[in-house]
């Protein structure tokens, strides 16, 4: 997917997860069809939950949307996280083991 989303509910402890192509903005909506469709493979939820909880630990690229719209960039501390870094070592780390990229 080019613009990929992934959606998480928490649903009271029964999450449910659904990965798709929607942006779901008004002139989107409007003018063609978006599709998202749910993840029921434990597995599969695990490692997209993995991923996600990876993004919103980024500290050092990540931006915070404030309640008035506008955007602070996170500042790191001294334990700095970016996931882009993090997802492209692992990556190459795994391929140096034999993995197959993913």
């Amino acid at each position: 997917l080019e613009h990929s989303r992934l959606f998480w509910f928490a649903n009271g402890g029964d999450a449910e997860i659904y990965i798709g192509s929607a942006d779901w903005m008004g002139r989107n909506l409007d003018r063609r069809v978006e599709a998202v469709v749910p993840i029921d493979s434990p597995d599969l939820q695990g490692r997209l939950l993995r991923l996600l909880n990876s993004y919103l630990s980024d500290n050092s690229t990540a931006w915070d949307m404030q309640p008035d719209g506008s955007f602070n960039r996170r500042i790191p501390d001294d334990d700095s996280f970016a996931v882009q870094v993090a997802l492209i070592d692992g990556w190459r780390h795994g391929l140096s083991n034999g993995d197959e990229a993913p």
